[in-house]
C-alpha cells in the first residue's frame, strides 16, 4: 500500500511540473489584468472642461528654380531639331544644331560648264520626342563664322549665319518613320530640305583654288545650321543622324562632259555642335 501511494504521489509531481509553464503565463496574464491604473497619477494635469487653445497652422515652402549649367555638346553624332512649346512648368524649347560639311577628296571637279539642277540638305531620321501634330517652319542658315576642332562648345554657344536661310519649308510635319522616295529608289526614312539654286551654285561653279583641299572649301562653306522657327510652335524633337552615309549637302547639276545628270554628295561631318533655347 505504502508504494502504490509512493508512485500516485510521483505521477502527481511529474504531471505539475508539466503544466508548470502553462500556469505561470496564466498567472501573469492574471497580475497583468488587474493593473488598470494609469502610470501618471495626478489626475489634475489636464481636466475635462480645459480648453488649451490649440490652433491649426499652415507651413510655407519657398521654392525656387536653379538652371542646369551648359553641357558639352560638340562632335555629336545625333543632332536635334525641333520644338516643345506651352509646357507650364518648362516654358518653350527650341533645339536644332550646326554642322560642318567636308569634301571627302582634294581637287574636287564639276566637269565643264556645270550647270545646278537643284541642291537639296539630307539628313536621316533616327528617333523622335513628341506628338507631331502641329506644323513648324523649319529653317536652314548658311554659317556665317568658322567652328573650330580645337574648341569644346557647349549647348548655350552660338555661332553667326548669314540673315537669309539657304532652305526653308513651311507647314512641315516631321515623318520620321516613312521610307522616301528619290527618283525611283526607296531610301531609309530621312528628311530632305530643298536648298536655293543661289548657294548650290555658289558651290558648284567655285574657283577651282577653293575646291583643291579641305581648308580652302572651308573657307568657302563653313557649314550649316538647322532649326525651328520661333513663331511657329511645336510639339515635337526628331533625332538625325549627321553621320549617315546619306547625311549631307547633293548638288544634282549636268554639265558639257555627259549628257546624264550628275549628283555629288558633300558629307555632314567635321565639327558639330548642338544647341538648345529654353
Amino acid at each position: 500500500m505504502r508504494r502504490v501511494k509512493e508512485q500516485q504521489l510521483r505521477s502527481k509531481f511529474w504531471l505539475l511540473i508539466k503544466k508548470a509553464p502553462a500556469i505561470t503565463i496564466c498567472w501573469c496574464l492574471f497580475i497583468l489584468s488587474g493593473c488598470k491604473d494609469p502610470a501618471i497619477l495626478d489626475k489634475d494635469l489636464i481636466n475635462q472642461g480645459d480648453n488649451p487653445n490649440l490652433k491649426r497652422d499652415t507651413v510655407y515652402a519657398k521654392v525656387s528654380s536653379l538652371f542646369e549649367q551648359p553641357v558639352n555638346a560638340y562632335n555629336i553624332g545625333t543632332g536635334m531639331v525641333g520644338s516643345i512649346t506651352g509646357d507650364p512648368n518648362f516654358g518653350n524649347t527650341y533645339a536644332g544644331f550646326y554642322a560642318q560639311c567636308r569634301i571627302s577628296s582634294n581637287n574636287v571637279s564639276f566637269g565643264t560648264n556645270p550647270v545646278l539642277d537643284s541642291a537639296v540638305l539630307t539628313l536621316r531620321y533616327s528617333g523622335s520626342y513628341g506628338k507631331f501634330t502641329q506644323p513648324v517652319e523649319l529653317l536652314v542658315y548658311e554659317l556665317n563664322q568658322a567652328m573650330l576642332d580645337s574648341v569644346k562648345y557647349r549647348s548655350i554657344d552660338a555661332f553667326q549665319v548669314y540673315p537669309s536661310p539657304i532652305g526653308q519649308i513651311q507647314n512641315f510635319f516631321f515623318f520620321s518613320t516613312d521610307s522616301v522616295k528619290v527618283d525611283t529608289l526607296m531610301m531609309a526614312p530621312h528628311l530632305r530640305v530643298p536648298l536655293t539654286n543661289s548657294f548650290g551654285s555658289k558651290i558648284l561653279n567655285a574657283p577651282s583654288a577653293q575646291l583643291v583641299d579641305l581648308t580652302s572649301f572651308l573657307n568657302l562653306f563653313r557649314g550649316f545650321y538647322i532649326t525651328t522657327s520661333s513663331s511657329t510652335p511645336g510639339n515635337g524633337m526628331v533625332y538625325l543622324d549627321i553621320r549617315s552615309a546619306i547625311s549631307g549637302i547633293n548638288l544634282y547639276y549636268h554639265n558639257s562632259d555627259d549628257t546624264l545628270a550628275q549628283t555629288y554628295l558633300i558629307p555632314a561631318s567635321g565639327v558639330t555642335v548642338s544647341h538648345i533655347d529654353n
